[in-house]
């Protein structure tokens, strides 16, 4: 057994593009863990209850304890790039309300994107779960998704769980948070 040390554990990424309209989606999700070495967990729902947010709304409805972000990034050949994020499924418009919860997700992915791949905790029971299929964007089922794609879902799933691929997504997801902020800020 491994022990998580930044209290993250099972990090996932996917990219998704789509030539024809200049647009990609970025969708990466974690499970929080409240133990000795952190407490990503409580510091989740200490954000969603900044400032009235209604913490149901962005509740992973597969697993309390998952976090799954997606960003849709559009390219305007006028005004530069678009922002469009969902947390856990639900629209999470970029306002003064919701900086607690950016600041949160950005600590999030910096962690993650910072972490070495020996240390990022991949639990087996969550491997082998649906919880990726199910939980990565609420909604939607990821193998259909794959599958109508052409790609081939079980090979695409064992991308999206693997650490490396999971650390490199944290950290686009990261810069992408950031560069969003930048945006709102200016």
């Amino acid at each position: 057994m491994q022990v998580n040390f930044t209290g993250l554990s099972n990090p996932t990424y996917l990219l998704i593009k789509n030539n024809s309209n200049n647009e990609t989606v970025h969708m990466f999700s974690s499970i929080l863990n409240d133990d000795i070495n952190g407490t990503d967990y409580t510091n989740f729902k200490n954000a969603l209850h900044k400032n009235d947010i209604p913490m149901i709304s962005y509740i992973n409805p597969i697993n309390l304890k998952m976090v799954s972000i997606a960003i849709n990034k559009a390219k305007d050949e006028h005004y530069g790039y678009t922002y469009k994020f969902r947390l856990n499924g639900e629209v999470l418009p970029i306002n003064r309300n919701t900086m607690p919860i950016f600041d949160f997700l950005a600590k999030m992915t910096r962690t993650i994107a910072n972490t070495p791949e020996d240390k990022i905790i991949k639990n087996r029971d969550y491997v082998d779960s649906d919880e990726i299929r199910y939980g990565l964007f609420p909604g939607i089922d990821m193998e259909k998704l794959l599958n109508n794609s052409g790609t081939e879902a079980e090979e695409m799933f064992n991308i999206i769980r693997g650490s490396q691929n999971a650390i490199r997504g944290a950290g686009i997801v990261n810069k992408n948070i950031h560069n969003a902020m930048v945006d709102y800020l200016a």
